[in-house]
């Protein structure tokens, strides 16, 4: 969506509408996580949560590593 919206120029009628849409999108992700996937994550207790949260970590590096190449 957000490419989208960043290659729609300023003036097209369309702009506005897309900005609703991914504001929406935005807030139903929003209250998804907070009302469900929050509370399963609790549910896992502390050592689970902190693997997973190593996991992810290592994970977002290797995804920013590979942004930086290909910018380079």
């Amino acid at each position: 969506m957000l490419g989208e919206i960043r290659s729609l120029p300023v003036d097209d009628e369309q702009l506005g509408e897309r900005i609703r849409q991914l504001k929406d999108a935005v807030q139903h992700h929003v209250k998804e996580e907070e009302g469900e996937i929050f509370a399963q994550a609790r549910e896992l207790g502390d050592e689970r949560l902190a693997e997973l949260g190593r996991q992810l970590q290592e994970r977002k590096q290797e995804l920013m590593g590979g942004q930086r190449r290909r910018a380079a």
